[in-house]
């Protein structure tokens, strides 16, 4: 596949994750639980996301590191779709 290709099917891979949590805390009204848990999560998934963005934008530059880009933006978005789903089961 192409480096490029797999690098920007990984960006939208976790902009599309991120467009799960936020559909999910729209529909619950914004009445998300304000625990410890779910500051671990939003922690956990905002590091994710910027090690993904890191990571491809040196991928994309140096065409070097593609397939770790790949993992970490796959990583990132399962964090984020842990966010979502600790968001569904708020209500």
């Amino acid at each position: 596949m192409e480096p490029k290709l797999l690098l920007g099917f990984s960006a939208a891979l976790v902009v599309g994750a991120w467009a799960i949590c936020v559909g999910s805390y729209a529909a619950n009204r914004g009445n998300s639980f304000n625990g410890a848990t779910f500051v671990v999560l939003v922690v956990f998934a905002v590091a994710f996301t910027v090690a993904a963005a890191a990571t491809q934008a040196t991928a994309w530059r140096n065409e070097v590191g593609v397939v770790s880009a790949a993992v970490t933006s796959s990583f990132a978005a399962a964090a984020v779709l842990l966010l979502a789903f600790a968001f569904a089961l708020s209500n």
